[in-house]
């Protein structure tokens, strides 16, 4: 008879599934033959864990078994091939990823479940509270899932690999738990919790308990546990360690989180457990004894103790009662050898010492408690093994996490601790021993700060405060001893591991009276502050107890800790607020999201379904600002943003923000909106303007108004009456693709920080209007945000403004398309009337323009230092005019020295009259006066002067170096190392560094380098030998090539300095967008340093033959023609040049032009395109076929037709980044048509929809019946192109080259990465006469595969030929 109570395989499974056993064992047949059609699921939908056990694994295949839940039932599922491909809800556990309908949703998560191994244990479960959860061999993965509906059936995929499994079964959680073996747990010094009692209970990384089930009376949930339980709903939860307690070891917990309820039942202590049946506690506290169990009551009157009931009568109580602990108290219990136990209160010992405890027992912590408390977290007290006597004894060393904070007993010996543990101070000038710690870990919510008492004339700088993940007792230290798990906010900036990671954050300026804090803001967020304003927060996971850090170096002699002190808003008065955080828990399908990011993960497939909210409502006056990290081109459409009066829990998230209608206020682009209705249009902020980088925020004012903020400027008024209690929601829309928060804990702006905000012009809701825009006198423009001159042949056409300037109102615009063929470009200025011709302009007319070098008016003319006819795509000119009536003319971000003064124009109108080789232009998006100007120029021109006579070298030098002429002149007097001569000034968008070779010398045979430094290591150039031994921020320019830090960047850029002769002059200097140009005797070389921090200082390293250089004070630059690569001169030609001489390549380009493919898919460097017609091919020498990968394969070289590498845009492993020479090279035909949606997907297509082979061709093609059942689902590449481009696999289209007035045929195709092993290769479909290539096997040139997952696309490859007519 049939056993109902045992798990059992459902009888509907995959077609290639046997079972046996009873229903409990499953087997894939042929699997040697077959990969996929192994389904198997529960035969009911499972309520408790459900695991299986690996019996037998091939080695033929990648891929290996895949676990998880679907709502689909068994006869309605077993026919698919994979379990990805069910049309119900699925979640499934497949290598590293959890898929949910076949798309990822995590790919790191747990282990990697292809590394499996015969005898494993693998387990899902789904929780009462609708988590999902996998394990390994006992071991919890973590949460993979959360709000599943009930009713699931577990799903077993046996596939690739795993071809034999059965039901290993388990009754709970407590029997899964004990399926790691104790001695695996001994192994661990870690001590961790295993659950023995407890519905509802989640154990999060081992150490913290948390109840999901609260203990109320007529609470429903509890009602709902009880019925669905065989038992009566128990309310007490039991927990022991996962190994018996060493001796003098402390066990441990802190009470995190609990309900206003008193207990009735918490209870810590040691037990005895059997080795083959868990510890049953029963709920009567008598029964305690019968079990061998020592624990300390909740009325904490008395200890009861097996060994002899005369030891209670002995036992004096005199600590803080059990039944007083609150949220942060700490309960634990030491035994030592000797058999003497202490239980301990925050770290204190609660009594008399009980004795007579055999030492030998294998005793376990134990801990018992009612569901009042909501999290319990245990102790990591490693650190204080063989040091228990003490801590009795010195109850200073740990205090309650309720109580103030003190200082611990360890610190450095130049300072002393005060009696009251809370003041430190200075025994003497000396700087070097001067660290303390905190005796207790930082508490969330509980700011440990500091006021400095006293300070000392006698030095600069001041204290530093930090955090560390452990007390040392090794002294001296300093916050760049700790290389791990450290953070310091300290004079020189922020510190991170011993290293400076910020110069722009720092505590320098601290003074007598100063307040500075570190806190712990969450379980992950960790802020700095001064004076309780809050100066960086960052993100910082940990998973043990972290300890605040004090160095009073410097110019501080005494600090104390300041009590009674809590989490502070700006104002100052004490609150419990939440630090603002995305809601991880409740937002649109389509998105991932973090505490501080949001992201929709398939950014070019879909657009919308990607609405996030904050985690709690905003405060008047409290902004949620986000900054924009990334942006996809293909969409049209940003970011929105708003309000709603909803809470995340009931709202019904539609596809897009607009869709809502009720409770909303948002801004759609430049649309107010309320509750889905347009209110306006035409607001200042266009957030369809916004571009990667910027910044966007929302905030309710007190007055009960919406303002938009970009980039920190309020743009005023969008919406009114909102009511309190609203929570910020933003729509991931688009091409807004992914978020972060920004400054999640500043709190409120106060009345007086509200009225220093920027504000932007004319954007009060009165006063909403249209932007400022093009207008053409007679004329009707289709987009009057750029002007485009329609007609070439006309001598020039003119635009105006729409509205009048206003004065401070900055008409910025830049240059969007030009023809290098013509001559002349633009003017640009103030007219007071608007015409229709430059050729018919009235007697009436006044004008202020810029016209080529010079300034033109009415009345006078003025010379201009830059010449528009320099003017390139992408540069941007303005003009407005002042309150003082000067019109100013502005150059990408520079205010010119030009002006004219005094202008007296009662209607100022931009004008803008396009003429030679300037086609269009566009208004900026965001023009401002304020920012716009404190920007400099990035213009290149074609002969510029700049003087700096006071540029010298910096004081910090190598230790061979000596300076002479007023620290203009640098020598290396002996050696050929310890070089390293330093510029005086950083690198700003107007500085440049140049200096000229004096001396050489031939006894050595290198030479020197260059590079950029941050201003951190100045100090240690004396010590370092050559630039090369620079770490932590630098750039280097050598004969190798670009480096940072020590890793070699780009071998493309490089330069061999020893060829230069004496005389020669070297240069760099920063343009508008922090990039470092080369300069070689005035010639503009192009970038060779990007990104640059503009307080980074430059450097010459004088090595080998350089023995003097001087600094050149006045910097000229002539610059190169635009069509040159922006490379340096390196003797000989660069790769890329035959290429753009190529005519096939030429060919190729402009076909690829008509495509219309974003720019962003493809690697812009020189090596980012090859041509492989024959004459480029026997230029580079190259040979027709290479081998790759692990084992070693050929591949034929594309010859015929031409490469265009592709950025890897799919997020890759870091294992398999590295390790992609390892894998096989191979193409892939693709239809024109298609090729898009494979660059956008970055995934091959399958051929049930795309390929090169079509499914009509099946009946002509060479398929094997056993290839036919999943011929759809089949990916097939080769490795030549002479195989996979042929007409029958990829016909050619027409394509008509209207420049050489020809037709051609074109092909496509892919060149890929294949991941050994997951593939297999046959035949070819199609057999020719003749074979398709020398050298590749005909077994070879066919590969076939169903994992996309395994190929990584490399390069696109085109192909023309001439049509015959």
């Amino acid at each position: 008879m049939e056993d109902n109570t045992l798990l059992r395989f459902s009888s509907n499974v995959g077609s290639l599934i046997k079972l046996s056993q009873d229903r409990r064992t499953a087997e894939r047949l042929r699997a040697n033959q077959e990969f996929n059609f192994g389904l198997a699921f529960s035969e009911k939908p499972i309520d408790c864990i459900f695991t299986i056990k690996i019996d037998k694994l091939v080695s033929s295949w990648s891929g290996s078994l895949e676990i998880g839940v679907t709502t689909q039932l068994p006869a309605d599922a077993s026919n698919a091939a994979a379990a990805n491909y069910l049309p119900e809800t699925t979640w499934i556990y497949s290598g590293r990823s959890i898929l949910v309908n076949g798309k990822s949703i995590s790919d790191e998560y747990g282990e990697d479940m292809e590394k499996l191994k015969e005898g494993d244990l693998v387990s899902v479960e789904r929780k009462s509270n609708g988590q999902l959860h996998f394990y390994l061999n006992g071991k919890d993965q973590g949460l993979a899932a959360i709000n599943l509906p009930e009713n699931l059936y577990a799903i077993v995929d046996l596939y690739g690999k795993c071809v034999r499994v059965h039901i290993h079964e388990f009754s709970d959680s407590e029997h899964l738990a004990k399926a790691v073996t104790e001695d695996q747990c001994l192994k661990n010094p870690s001590l961790h919790f295993r659950i023995i009692e407890g519905i509802g209970v989640e154990l999060s990384n081992g150490s913290t308990i948390i109840n999901n089930v609260y203990s109320g009376i007529d609470d429903p949930v509890n009602e709902d546990i009880s019925k669905n339980s065989n038992k009566p709903f128990n309310p007490y939860i039991c927990a022991v360690t996962n190994r018996p307690l060493k001796n003098s070891e402390i066990f441990e917990v802190a009470i995190v989180e609990k309900t206003t309820g008193e207990f009735s039942t918490f209870e810590i202590g040691i037990a005895l457990l059997s080795e083959d049946v868990g510890l049953d506690l029963p709920i009567v506290i008598s029964d305690l004894l019968l079990s061998g169990t020592s624990l300390l009551q909740h009325n904490g009157n008395c200890i009861l103790n097996d060994d002899s009931a005369s030891n209670l009568s002995n036992f004096s109580f005199t600590s803080k009662s059990v039944f007083d602990l609150s949220v942060g108290d700490t309960v634990g219990v030491v035994k030592f050898e000797n058999g003497n136990l202490n239980f301990l209160i925050n770290g204190k010992s609660v009594g008399s010492t009980i004795r007579g405890v055999n030492p030998n027992k294998r005793l376990f912590g134990i801990v018992r408690f009612d569901a009042n408390i909501i999290t319990l977290s245990l102790i990591d007290r490693s650190s204080s093994l063989n040091n228990c006597d003490s801590l009795l004894q010195d109850t200073s060393y740990y205090h309650t996490l309720g109580s103030e904070y003190t200082f611990s007993n360890f610190h450095g010996s130049d300072i002393c601790l005060l009696p009251n543990m809370k003041t430190l101070r200075r025994n003497n000038h000396s700087r070097l021993d001067t660290m303390a710690f905190s005796s207790q870990p930082l508490v969330v919510g509980k700011p440990f700060s500091l006021v400095i008492d006293a300070v000392s004339a006698n030095f600069s700088g001041s204290l530093s405060i930090g955090f560390v993940d452990k007390i040392i007792e090794e002294f001296p230290v300093s916050p760049f001893t700790f290389k791990e798990r450290s953070y310091f906010f300290t004079p020189h900036g922020l510190v991170h591991n011993g290293v400076v990671v910020r110069t722009d954050v720092s505590c320098n300026s601290l003074v007598f009276g100063d307040v500075v804090s570190v806190c712990l803001r969450s379980e992950s967020l960790i802020s700095f502050s001064i004076n309780n304003n809050v100066a960086y927060t960052f993100a910082f996971p940990h998973n043990s107890s972290i300890f605040a850090a004090v160095d009073i170096a410097y110019q501080v002699w005494q600090s104390s800790i300041l009590s009674n002190n809590v989490l502070s808003d700006q104002s100052g008065s004490a609150t419990d607020v939440i630090p603002l955080a995305f809601e991880t828990n409740f937002h649109g399908k389509n998105c991932i999201v973090e505490e501080l990011k949001a992201k929709r993960p398939n950014a070019s497939d879909e657009f919308n379904d990607a609405i996030v909210m904050s985690n709690r409502p905003l405060l008047d006056n409290e902004i949620f600002e986000v900054h924009i990290d990334s942006m996809i081109e293909r969409w049209s459409g940003s970011i929105e943003i708003g309000l709603t009066s909803i809470p995340p829990d009931k709202m019904n998230f539609p596809s897009t923000m607009t869709d809502l209608d009720n409770g909303i206020w948002m801004v759609s682009g430049s649309s107010l909106m309320q509750n889905g209705n347009t209110i306006l249009n035409g607001y200042s902020g266009d957030l369809d303007l916004t571009a990667e980088g910027m910044d966007v925020g929302v905030m309710r004012c007190g007055d009960n108004t919406l303002h938009i903020f970009i980039d920190g400027v309020d743009y005023g008024i969008a919406c009114v009456n909102i009511p309190p209690k609203v929570y910020a929601i933003i729509d991931l829309y688009g091409q807004c693709a992914e978020i972060s928060l920004l400054n999640p804990n500043r709190g409120p702006f106060t009345q007086s920080e509200l009225s220093t905000v920027t504000k932007h012009t004319d954007v009060s809701r009165a006063n909403v209007s249209k932007p400022n825009v093009f207008e053409k006198p007679g004329f009707e423009l289709e987009d009057p945000l750029n002007a485009t001159r329609q007609d070439l042949d006309s001598k020039s056409e003119c635009f105006f403004s729409q509205k009048i300037l206003q004065k401070g109102e900055v008409f910025e615009i830049y240059i969007g398309e030009i023809d290098m063929q013509l001559a002349g470009s633009l003017k640009f200025g103030i007219s007071n009337k608007k015409f229709s011709s430059a050729l018919k302009i009235d007697s009436g007319v006044q004008l202020w323009y810029w016209e080529g070098c010079t300034a033109f008016s009415n009345t006078s003319t003025l010379h201009i230092e830059y010449s528009l006819e320099n003017l390139s795509v992408g540069n941007h000119i303005a003009v407005m005019i002042n309150s003082d009536n000067d019109v100013v003319f502005i150059l990408n971000g520079e205010r010119l020295q030009t002006t004219f003064h005094n202008v007296i124009c009662d209607t100022p109108y931009a004008y803008l009259e396009l003429y030679g080789k300037v086609k269009t232009a566009t208004i900026s998006k965001f023009p401002n006066s304020s920012s716009i100007i404190k920007q400099k120029t990035s213009l290149k021109h074609q002969h510029v002067e700049i003087n700096s006579s006071d540029a010298t070298f910096n004081p910090c030098y190598g230790r061979h170096i000596t300076l002479l002429n007023s620290s203009k002149t640098a020598i290396r007097s002996i050696g050929y190392n310890y070089g390293i001569t330093i510029g005086s000034t950083p690198f700003c968008k107007s500085k440049f560094f140049q200096f000229r070779i004096d001396k050489k010398s031939n006894m050595w045979k290198d030479s020197f380098s260059i590079g950029v430094i941050s201003s951190n290591l100045i100090s240690s150039i004396e010590i370092a030998s050559n630039a090369s031994s620079l770490t932590n921020v630098c750039f280097l320019l050598t004969k190798h090539g670009v480096f940072i830090d020590r890793a070699l960047v780009d071998d493309s850029i490089k330069v061999d300095f020893s060829k230069y002769d004496v005389g020669s002059v070297i240069g760099m200097y920063a343009d508008s967008f922090s990039n470092i140009h080369l300069l070689i005797n005035g010639v503009e070389n192009g970038v060779i340093f990007h990104s640059v921090d503009p307080k980074s200082f430059p450097f010459v390293d004088m090595y080998g033959q350089l023995q003097q250089i001087s600094i050149v004070p006045s910097l000229t630059v002539i610059d190169r023609s635009v069509e040159k690569a922006a490379r340096v001169d390196t003797g000989k030609e660069t790769m890329p040049v035959p290429y753009f001489k190529c005519e096939y390549f030429m060919n190729c380009q402009r076909f690829k032009n008509t495509l219309r493919l974003p720019l962003g898919y493809f690697d812009q460097s020189s090596k980012g395109v090859i041509c492989y017609c024959p004459s480029c091919h026997k230029l580079r020498g190259d040979d027709p076929y290479y081998k790759q990968g692990d084992p070693l394969k050929p591949y034929a070289v594309p010859l015929g037709w031409c490469k265009y590498v592709l950025k890897h845009r799919r997020r890759l492993p870091h294992n398999v980044a590295e390790t992609l020479s390892n894998w096989h090279v191979a193409y892939y035909g693709v239809d024109l048509a298609h090729l898009r949606k494979c660059l956008d997907s970055t995934e091959l297509l399958y051929n049930k929809k795309f390929g090169i082979f079509k499914l009509n061709d099946l009946k002509t093609l060479n398929i094997e019946c056993s290839l036919k059942e999943c011929f759809e689902d089949m990916l097939f590449i080769s490795p030549t192109l002479a195989y996979c481009a042929q007409n029958c696999f990829l016909p050619p289209i027409e394509y008509y080259d209207s420049t050489l007035k020809m037709h051609f045929n074109v092909q496509a195709a892919l060149e890929v990465f294949v991941r050994p092993g997951c593939y297999m290769s046959r035949l070819p479909s199609v057999v020719p006469d003749q074979p398709y290539d020398k050298i590749i096997p005909i077994s070879e040139i066919e590969w076939f595969t169903k994992e996309n997952g395994a190929i990584i696309l490399s390069s696109l490859l085109l192909h023309l030929q001439p049509r015959l007519s």
